[in-house]
């Protein structure tokens, strides 16, 4: 899901070029424990400038510059394949102007890393509510400006890629997004591995958006979900062709139709479908007062058909969706109280058909004053107070997804 090459699928990824230094670099580190989470801090930005300097000291051609990132370096999100090679050799090219101006931040590695992934990470278990301890990695390194961060899971390791380079307010949302991926699979009904369902993709995608918009209220949806403006509204004029369209292909697991459901167009003519029942499918659950710890405890060979129950429901509604109803995990109690929830921006259902409705995003303009001073995040609720737009993707996303960007196989 992302716009620098359709190997970059925001979310989820399998393979990548210098993922198993990661997963051996982690057991040597010191974690930092919040029961019930064990998180390890790896920073791969020393390797980045050892790469760089070397570079830049004898004025490298390309062919001499990337020799020395795969000696030095040899971390990108592509696959760990001679074409994955090849994109990560593009994608340098195209990065190395845009270095110098994020050096001071490259510098500061994970020590300067904003927001603090541990209150990312935390805010996302207070919602999901796993049973046991969940134990991940976040390895911080520098990309090519791609802005994908991604989760990966091997023998038992759950990391998340976190780029350094980009700007906070470029990285806030999907470090939030990835986190939700890495508690799920923490908590078991998540394998995080491919090959993966249509149906499973909806729903861990779904997921992650939910969640990434209920710790970030005070933001439109679009910078949530869209990867490029109008995606949502485009979305939302074939609703019932995209539902039509997925259904039939939920219990897939095959590669060319995940990937038609992420990052190509599905039969409806828009990119990132999956992403868009994923919406709603979520957001049908919240109004029905399901949690989104209920949520992510549904297992991994029961997702396409959950799905598919909701989409059945979902084809019979004629009204379109209202984006900001969301229950926010206060659970059927709060939703049947019809009072406000999440603050004051996301308001009930009852209310949410008298209210004020963007027509060009649909986004409920109660309290909807998004700042343009950038995205910061407070340490203890790990939330955002200002907008945000995803890389390129759902930014960012997806991917990311990627996500919200992963590879399927």
């Amino acid at each position: 899901m992302r716009k620098t090459s359709a190997y970059l699928i925001r979310i989820t990824i399998i393979c990548f070029l210098g993922c198993a230094g990661i997963f051996a670099r982690a057991a040597q580190v010191q974690p930092v424990s919040a029961p019930p989470l064990e998180l390890t801090v790896v920073d791969l930005s020393p390797k980045f400038m050892n790469f760089y300097d070397e570079a830049t000291r004898g004025q490298a051609s390309s062919e001499q510059r990337w020799a020395l990132w795969q000696k030095y370096f040899d971390f990108a999100a592509v696959p760990s394949t001679p074409d994955g090679q090849a994109v990560a050799r593009q994608m340098l090219d195209r990065a190395w102007p845009l270095y110098p101006a994020a050096l001071d931040r490259i510098r500061q590695g994970a020590a300067g890393l904003s927001p603090d992934p541990r209150a990312s990470v935390r805010a996302v278990a207070d919602l999901l509510k796993p049973a046991g301890r969940v134990k991940l990695t976040v390895a911080v390194y520098v990309g090519a400006f791609e802005e994908n961060a991604f989760t990966t899971a091997q023998n038992g390791m759950i990391v998340v890629a976190v780029p350094l380079e980009a700007a906070a307010e470029a990285r806030g949302l999907k470090m939030t997004h990835e986190m939700v991926h890495a508690v799920h699979i923490g908590m078991g009904s998540f394998s995080g591995a491919w090959p993966r369902t249509v149906g499973a993709t909806v729903l861990t995608e779904g997921l992650a958006m939910r969640v990434t918009q209920s710790l970030n209220p005070d933001l439109p949806t679009r910078a949530v979900i869209e990867e490029r403006a109008g995606w949502l509204a485009e979305a939302d004029g074939k609703r019932l062709a995209i539902l039509k369209d997925i259904q039939g292909v939920l219990n897939s697991n095959s590669r060319d139709d995940v990937r038609r459901y992420t990052v190509g167009k599905g039969p409806a003519g828009i990119e990132r479908e999956a992403y868009y029942v994923g919406w709603l499918v979520l957001g049908y659950w919240l109004e029905q007062g399901l949690s989104f710890g209920d949520i992510a405890r549904i297992p991994e060979a029961q997702m396409p058909a959950r799905v598919g129950e909701v989409i059945q429901k979902l084809l019979a509604q004629a009204a379109p969706p209202l984006h900001a109803t969301v229950a926010c995990d206060r659970g059927l109690n709060a939703r049947r109280a019809g009072s406000a929830f999440c603050g004051e921006l996301v308001v009930s259902s009852r209310a949410a058909r008298t209210a004020d409705v963007s027509s060009s995003d649909k986004t409920l303009r109660a309290r909807q004053s998004v700042g343009a001073q950038g995205f910061s995040s407070s340490a203890g609720s790990g939330r955002s107070d200002a907008s945000q737009t995803e890389p390129g993707s759902r930014t960012p996303a997806g991917r990311y997804s990627s996500r919200q960007g992963g590879n399927p196989p």
